[in-house]
């Protein structure tokens, strides 16, 4: 897998606003984000899904991530599954094991999901928290996300 955060300038390719499912603790709308990540130089190295509930910023929000490249010649064993929470209340974004989370289920489209461990203490986590960022300033979408913080 080609790393990222060797790469050229990332750019953001949004995809769909597609209703989320409806929060597991206090039944709020839920609002469901997703995207592309592209390397100006070799095209595609993210698709990328963002679930939070509506104006609940006492609530996280989930970025999940297939990180590797897409398009002609390329595949599943190419890309992995690599998930954060943001936490909205403080600001701030933590790692979590990307098998627990629903994407996980669409695993066809990737060869493994990352545990946090995986990611946290090896090299991929430059990568990844490159990806986050240019998802964070450049998906129109999250706003909300961007805007509120505490409870």
């Amino acid at each position: 897998m080609d790393d990222p955060s060797r790469a050229g300038a990332l750019e953001v390719a949004e995809g769909e606003r597609l209703p989320g499912s409806p929060c597991a603790c206090c039944a709020g709308p839920g609002e469901l984000v997703w995207g592309f990540v592209n390397d100006a130089g070799s095209g595609p190295v993210c698709v990328y899904y963002v679930h939070w509930t509506l104006g609940r910023a006492d609530h996280g929000a989930h970025f999940d991530l297939i990180v590797g490249p897409w398009g002609a010649g390329t595949g599943p064993a190419d890309r992995i599954g690599v998930s954060l929470v943001y936490r909205r209340d403080v600001g701030a974004f933590t790692v979590i094991d990307a098998a627990e989370r629903p994407f996980a289920e669409a695993q066809r489209l990737f060869s493994r999901a990352l545990g946090r461990e995986e990611v946290v203490t090896t090299p991929i986590a430059a990568s990844v928290y490159r990806l986050v960022d240019a998802i964070w300033l450049g998906d129109s979408r999250i706003g909300e996300l961007r805007a509120r913080r505490g409870g």
